[in-house]
């Protein structure tokens, strides 16, 4: 909620959300929408708020659930809502549904980029009241992970049961990675017993709530440890077949998502890397074999072009065919179609299996700034192409350096400057936080773009 003055913020309710659920029928009635916005109190509130429940479920419900103590609600004064008795700060009013929506933004966002400006209902404040000792709440948001990630791991743990019983009752586990900024990247385990169940599982959470935000979707099966990525991608690739065994599509996207080529709609990608039962074997390649064979000085050498800046081949030792390379697309807008032709001309078929392509600024040996920038800078219907029927790659570069540009804008990277980071250095003794511990703003500062909160750029 963005202040606009002393009695007026924007009302930042998203359009997948239940808040802007409500507007639209108050706005159909033609009335003003009470609102109360309650700040602080049990800390548990806050997270009830983000949970993925059921439309028509109350959250304070949940709330009451998890602490094993009803949440005791108390009448506002200027509007006909409850709200929490022990919160610390409550804000009262309404919004006018016949009133000019208002501009609101960019913000730092948990995704690690900017959310960019939109447009938002005006909250008019009637009242304000608040707790004598009051507390107000805030969280840190920026390059995952933060403190946002937590919350992604309760819903792992209080929603597994509930997705068993309402949807799927063979799903086992399921696993959001930091990386995946909650949407961007679901594993799910499953106890297999038929042919085509992780297809089944793909369609069915593809449209589960708000599952349907899910941009890279990934089911397995049999004893694994979802959480140990490279005991997970090992296991991906010994039982996925490139050609077979992905499912493109398209649909709803969550509001943050910058990469794809319209607002909160686009591309998909779901992964069948289940142990596959004798009928879907029929007239499958034997990747496995391929799998085991290491990726040698001697076949990387065409890697080493003055057009890759840089590559890490590492993954191969453990048997998990990655490659993953960095390209200068601002100074040459044609790097991904030339990466494409390099691999096409060079690159042994039997053993490239996914080729991930990220920007100069990107470390490739950074495992994990390199998931983040894939899963948040790539749509995977439109930035996938087989180079080879066993070869896929994936363009993870930022699309404002694209030949043509980008027609939406593109956000940059939520980062603490250089004053900041020396201000919170200079503290941290006197604070007594322990050892010290170096700002992982450091090592994002490369990522930021020039240009503020977003960048515009339109090649010819």
């Amino acid at each position: 909620m963005q202040i606009l003055d002393k009695n007026t913020t924007a009302m930042h309710w998203q359009r997948h959300k239940t808040g802007a659920t409500h507007f639209e029928a108050w706005r159909k009635k033609g009335e003003r929408m009470p609102v109360s916005v309650s700040l602080g109190g049990d800390p548990v509130y806050a997270y009830s708020a983000t949970a993925p429940l059921p439309e028509g479920i109350d959250e304070y419900i949940l709330a009451g659930f998890l602490r094993k103590k009803r949440v005791k609600m108390v009448h506002c004064i200027t509007n006909n809502l409850y709200v929490p008795s022990d919160a610390d700060i409550i804000m009262e009013g309404y919004v006018d549904p016949s009133e000019d929506l208002v501009w609101e933004g960019p913000f730092g966002d948990h995704t690690g980029f900017y959310s960019l400006a939109d447009w938002y209902p005006k909250f008019h404040i009637t009242c304000i009241t608040h707790s004598k000792k009051a507390v107000y709440p805030a969280t840190i948001v920026g390059v995952p992970p933060h403190e946002d990630a937590w919350l992604a791991k309760a819903t792992e743990k209080i929603f597994l049961s509930p997705v068993r019983m309402a949807l799927q009752p063979e799903i086992e586990d399921f696993h959001m990675p930091d990386a995946g900024v909650a949407h961007n990247l679901v594993i799910v385990r499953i106890r297999k017993s038929y042919p085509g169940q992780g297809m089944k599982i793909i369609s069915s959470l593809s449209g589960a709530g708000q599952m349907m935000f899910s941009k890279y979707l990934i089911v397995v099966s049999g004893n694994i440890d979802i959480r140990n990525y490279r005991e997970l991608l090992a296991h991906v690739f010994e039982n996925t077949d490139l050609s077979r065994d992905l499912l493109f599509s398209h649909g709803p996207l969550d509001v943050l998502d910058h990469s794809s080529d319209a607002f909160s709609f686009g591309g998909k990608l779901g992964v069948d890397a289940t142990i596959k039962h004798p009928e879907e074997n029929r007239g499958r390649e034997n990747i496995t074999d391929s799998n085991h064979k290491q990726f040698n000085s001697d076949e990387n050498d065409f890697l080493r072009n003055s057009m890759i800046i840089n590559f890490n081949t590492e993954l191969f030792q453990y048997n998990i065919p990655v490659i993953i390379v960095s390209v200068n697309r601002l100074l040459d807008p044609d790097a991904i179609e030339k990466v494409k032709e390099l691999f096409r001309r060079n690159a042994p078929e039997e053993v490239v299996g996914l080729i991930l392509v990220v920007d100069h600024t990107v470390d490739p040996s950074n495992f994990h700034m390199v998931a983040w920038q894939i899963l948040g800078n790539s749509d995977p219907e439109r930035d996938h192409e087989y180079i080879t029927s066993s070869s896929l790659l994936i363009d993870g570069t930022i699309k404002a350096f694209r030949k043509g540009g980008f027609h939406r804008k593109w956000p940059n990277v939520v980062c603490s400057d250089s004053v900041t980071i020396s201000q919170i250095d200079q503290k941290w003794e006197s604070l007594g936080l322990g050892p010290f511990i170096k700002s992982p703003s450091e090592i994002f500062k490369k990522l930021v773009l020039r240009g503020g909160d977003a960048i515009t750029i339109n090649k010819p």
